[in-house]
C-alpha cells in the first residue's frame, strides 16, 4: 500500500534536482550476488539520491520509478538492458495533487474523475466521495466500474509504450479497503468479498491490455498472507507481486517481526510464486542500517527463491533510499536443495558454496552446521547460536 506522503506538488521541483551524480561509489573488484535471488529498488519517493544509476542497474533485477523519472529509466536501461524498470501507478486510489511534467501516479486523476466522470469516485453510504484515512490527498476509486477500467488501461498503456517502460507496477491492489475506509460504509462494496470482486474485475480487464502491448504487470497486494486465497486468484493475471511487509512489518528496530506461523505462511507464498515462475518482490521494513532485519529478510528470501525473487530492506517513510549490505555479495553459489525445517524450528538450505539458516521462532537455538562455515560474525565455525528472528548467510570455510 502506498506511503507516498510527500506532497507531489513539491515533486516538480525535486524531479529536476534529483541527484544523479557522475562520481560513482567504488565497486568491489569481485562484485557479485547470489544468483538464486536478486534485488529491487522501490524508488517511489522523489527525494532519493542516485549517485551511480549504472551500479543500481547492475545489481538489481527490478526497479520501480515514478512516472516522470524517465531520464533515470533510460540511464538504467542503457546500463543493463535486462533490468526490469516499472512505472508506478496507483490502481485503487487517485491523487488530488497536480501532475508533474504532465504525468501523475494515477491512471485516472481525481480532478479528471470529479469533473468528467463523478461515477468513477467510490462513495460512502451518504453518497460522498471517500477520502482515504491518513492520506487526505488520496481518494478511493470505483475500480469495478468498467468505464474507469477502460480509461485507466488506456492511459497507462499509452505511457508505457510512449516512454519505453518494461511494464507497470500497480499499487493498492488490495483485497480489502479497510486500510483506507470502513468497508461497511462503502455503498457499492460493503464487504471484503465485494471489494475483492471489484479488484478481480479490474485486473481481468486491465492486465490483458497491458500484455497485449507487450508489457509486464506487477502489483502490490496488501496483507497478502491474510488474504492468500484471493491473492492466489489474482496471480493468474499478474507477472509478479509485492509483499510490502515481508518477514518484518514495521520500520522500528527490533519490532514487527512476523510470528513463526506468519513467517511460515510467507515462506510458503514465496515458494508458491516461484513454482509459478512469477516475480516475487519482498520488502522487509526497517531502518537502512538494521543488519539483523536485513539478514532475517534476505535469508528468508534465499530459502524460498527459485530465481524470480527480489528483495530490499527499506523504510516505507523513505522509499527513495537504496540500501546495500555485504551479505548480498556472499558467494554462496547455487542451491542444492529446497528449504528444510529442522526439529528445533530452524530452517536451512544448502548451496554449492554456502549455507543459509533462519530462526523464525521466539527461542534461541544452537545449530550444528555439518561443516565449517564463515560469515556474519562466524569464522570457520562448526556451530552457530541463533537468537529469535535471525538469519545467517554463510560461506564454506576453506580448509
Amino acid at each position: 500500500m502506498r506511503r507516498l506522503t510527500l506532497a507531489l506538488t513539491l515533486a516538480s521541483c525535486l524531479a529536476g534536482s534529483i541527484s544523479i551524480g557522475s562520481a560513482a561509489p567504488s565497486r568491489p573488484a569481485t562484485w557479485r550476488t547470489a544468483t538464486t535471488a536478486g534485488h529491487v529498488r522501490y524508488a517511489i519517493r522523489p527525494e532519493g539520491a542516485w549517485p551511480d544509476p549504472s551500479l543500481t542497474a547492475l545489481r538489481s533485477r527490478v526497479v520501480i520509478l515514478l512516472p516522470w523519472q524517465q531520464e533515470l529509466l533510460h540511464r538504467l536501461k542503457a546500463s543493463n538492458p535486462r533490468l526490469i524498470v516499472l512505472e508506478y501507478k496507483d490502481l485503487g486510489n487517485a491523487s488530488s495533487y497536480e501532475p508533474v511534467d504532465g504525468l501523475s501516479t494515477d491512471g485516472v486523476g481525481y480532478a479528471q474523475a470529479l469533473a468528467q466522470h463523478p461515477a468513477w469516485l467510490l462513495r460512502n453510504r451518504a453518497g460522498q466521495p471517500i477520502r482515504c484515512f491518513g492520506f487526505p490527498y488520496l481518494w478511493a476509486m470505483d475500480i469495478g466500474n468498467r468505464g474507469f477500467q477502460r480509461a485507466w488501461a488506456g492511459e497507462v498503456v499509452h505511457e508505457l509504450k510512449a516512454q519505453g517502460w518494461d511494464g507497470v507496477f500497480m499499487d493498492n491492489v488490495n483485497p480489502t479497503i479497510r486500510y483506507y475506509h470502513d468497508p461497511t460504509d462503502v455503498a457499492r462494496y460493503p464487504s471484503d468479498k465485494a471489494y475483492a470482486t471489484a479488484v478481480t474485475s479490474a485486473l481481468a480487464h486491465i492486465v490483458p491490455r497491458i500484455h497485449a502491448a507487450g508489457k509486464l504487470a506487477m502489483a502490490n497486494i496488501g496483507s497478502w498472507p491474510n488474504y492468500r486465497a484471493t491473492a492466489t486468484r489474482w496471480l493468474r493475471y499478474l507477472d509478479g507481486a509485492m509483499d510490502e511487509r515481508f518477514a518484518k512489518f514495521t520500520p522500528a528496530r527490533g519490532q514487527g517481526y512476523r510470528t513463526n506461523a506468519e513467517w511460515s505462511e510467507e515462506l510458503s507464498i514465496l515458494q508458491q510464486v516461484q513454482r509459478q515462475r512469477k516475480w516475487f518482490i519482498g520488502i522487509t521494513q526497517s531502518s537502512d542500517r538494521d543488519t539483523r532485519a536485513e539478514r532475517f529478510g534476505w535469508a528468508t528470501m534465499l530459502l524460498g527463491s527459485g530465481g524470480h525473487a527480489t528483495f530490499a530492506l527499506q523504510n516505507d517513510a523513505n522509499y527513495g533510499v537504496e540500501t546495500w549490505f555485504p551479505d548480498y555479495e556472499a558467494p554462496i553459489g547455487q542451491p542444492l536443495d529446497s528449504a528444510h525445517r529442522q526439529p528445533s524450528g530452524v530452517y536451512r538450505r544448502r548451496f554449492s558454496r554456502g549455507l543459509v539458516l533462519v530462526n523464525p521462532t521466539a527461542r534461541r537455538h544452537t545449530v550444528r552446521l555439518r561443516g565449517r562455515y564463515s560469515g556474519d560474525g562466524l569464522r570457520s565455525a562448526a556451530t552457530a547460536t541463533m537468537a529469535p528472528h535471525t538469519g545467517l548467510i554463510l560461506v564454506r570455510a576453506k580448509m
